[in-house]
């Protein structure tokens, strides 16, 4: 650190002059690591406050780790906070042509070891750069944050934009591309789809096998609808499920195989979907900010499909449902308790603030076909949903 003391001085000197008024350029730099989906798009959320605060300015990002850009693309595709997207290495980046950089990463030290080595402080060097790492849930135990906070921009995003709805911004034009899909696939105008997803990062996760498919057959009975299932890597789902549902049931499946992560979002966004149902996982994450979006530019909520995770247990590292899923309030997140020597489910959304945050969780393990099938059936007030024996 010693060795960069002339360009953090000079950095932090420009730190203190910066007038957000007069911010023409601004760069976010970001590197997360590991890609996940749903911690990605949490971060990336973080921009629109970003724009707000930074109101005149062209706003770029650019993403270090490259091969994730097809990922990166889908998750920011029409994004309104951002003007322009790159992918460079941070030696790659010309940060002459902007006024401010923000940086999000978990060793920021490279960024201020590049600046030493390409640019003389003692010239004309004007780069204010702060810091948002600390802010964003991507940075580990065994982060190096080297640069400040902007405080009044940390103080505009926690009173103005925190805890707001996250949102994906999915086009009319590619809900028209997904509905055409559907019906290239049996699709008809009067289906409903029905979106289930069966994968996740720890098998803990999610509901057990037999389970899983008890509640797809049991969503299966339900006239005029259409089950769709992701795999995306086509590892080959549709024989798997073939032997569990027979040929008659398949009849009503659809599996989505080897589309790009963004036509999967699109379908998500179709206009038949009515259920989408998972785990605790990045494309739910994805599902509530694409309604998030409709439903904030004047959606009818009733065209707002029923979404639903399920949680259980969580290590320690990763928090608890209030965490991923306390500002979602299009999402109907479950939790299983034990009352009285029973089981049932709860709504995060019914506890209090304390509860949120203290609550004794039972495993995915323990629920049963019946408990989801009667949520859903209860929620959508259709009678035809038949829950399987426990």
């Amino acid at each position: 650190m010693q060795n960069y003391q002339l360009i953090m001085e000079a950095t932090l000197n420009n730190n203190v002059k910066i007038n957000r008024d007069n911010v023409q350029r601004l760069l976010i730099v970001y590197q997360e690591k590991a890609f996940f989906i749903g911690d990605t798009f949490i971060d990336l959320n973080e921009i629109r406050g970003i724009r707000a605060f930074f109101h005149h300015a062209v706003i770029d990002i650019n993403l270090i780790n490259k091969q994730n850009a097809t990922m990166y693309n889908a998750l920011l595709k029409n994004n309104p906070n951002l003007d322009n997207i790159h992918f460079s290495d941070w030696n790659e980046i010309d940060y002459t042509q902007y006024d401010a950089v923000i940086c999000a990463a978990n060793d920021e030290e490279i960024l201020l070891k590049i600046l030493h080595e390409k640019y003389d402080p003692c010239s004309d060097y004007n780069l204010a750069v702060f810091s948002i790492s600390n802010f964003i849930q991507q940075v580990r135990v065994d982060a190096r944050i080297v640069f400040p906070v902007n405080e009044a921009l940390m103080e505009f995003i926690t009173t103005k934009v925190a805890g707001k709805p996250r949102e994906i911004y999915v086009s009319e034009e590619e809900r028209d591309w997904a509905d055409g899909w559907l019906a290239a696939k049996g699709m008809k105008a009067t289906d409903k789809l029905y979106i289930l997803l069966d994968s996740t990062t720890r098998r803990s996760k999610l509901i057990s096998m037999n389970v899983y498919f008890d509640l797809l057959m049991g969503l299966l009975e339900a006239d005029n609808v259409k089950v769709l299932v992701f795999d995306e890597r086509s590892i080959g789902k549709r024989a798997f499920y073939k032997e569990w549902l027979g040929e008659e049931n398949m009849k009503k499946m659809i599996f989505s195989e080897s589309l790009s992560f963004r036509e999967d979002l699109c379908l998500l966004a179709s206009r038949h979907t009515r259920l989408v149902l998972g785990p605790c996982t990045g494309l739910l994450h994805c599902a509530s900010g694409i309604y998030n979006h409709y439903l904030n530019n004047g959606a009818s909520p009733k065209d707002i499909p029923l979404l639903i995770t399920y949680t259980g247990q969580y290590v320690k590292r990763e928090g608890n449902a209030n965490y991923w899923w306390g500002s979602s309030p299009l999402m109907n997140c479950l939790l299983l308790k034990e009352k009285n020597n029973k089981k049932e489910i709860t709504v995060l959304s019914s506890l209090t603030t304390e509860e949120r945050n203290s609550y004794t969780q039972l495993p995915c393990s323990d629920y049963t076909a019946a408990m989801l099938l009667d949520f859903i059936r209860s929620k959508m007030k259709t009678p035809e949903l038949v829950a399987q024996p426990v």
